[in-house]
């Protein structure tokens, strides 16, 4: 008998998969399960075949800014205060850098004089 390929609503794998985020992601995970309009159960009570929800259960699509689970980050303008920290660093270092061949060459030269 062949099999069909049935594809996995994207909606079940968010369901099953909070399960497993939920401790770290307790509020969110809470706020997943409300949007979903299905409450969480036990894992070991998560079918396998990701069929946990049931089909025509409302979910809570919204269109709003402020309902957004996790928020986009500033992308620009965090990507030029990381690359301006890792400029800073890198001076930083290389001025330590300097500072110690500075330091040995001054060693060295005292020896030298020490020894003449």
């Amino acid at each position: 008998r062949e099999k069909t390929s049935h594809p996995i609503p994207p909606l079940e794998v968010i369901y099953a998969c909070t399960h497993f985020l939920a401790p770290v992601l307790v509020d969110a995970a809470q706020r997943v399960w409300e949007k979903l309009g299905t409450p969480p159960v036990p894992i070991w009570r998560l079918r396998p075949t990701l069929s946990n929800l049931v089909p025509g259960t409302p979910v809570a699509a919204s269109a709003s800014k402020d309902d957004v689970l996790f928020a986009k980050g500033e992308t620009e303008g965090a990507r030029a205060r990381l690359e301006e920290e890792a400029a800073k660093k890198r001076a930083a270092k290389e001025a330590q850098a300097a500072r110690a061949a500075a330091e040995q060459a001054a060693a060295a030269r005292a020896a030298a004089a020490r020894a003449a």
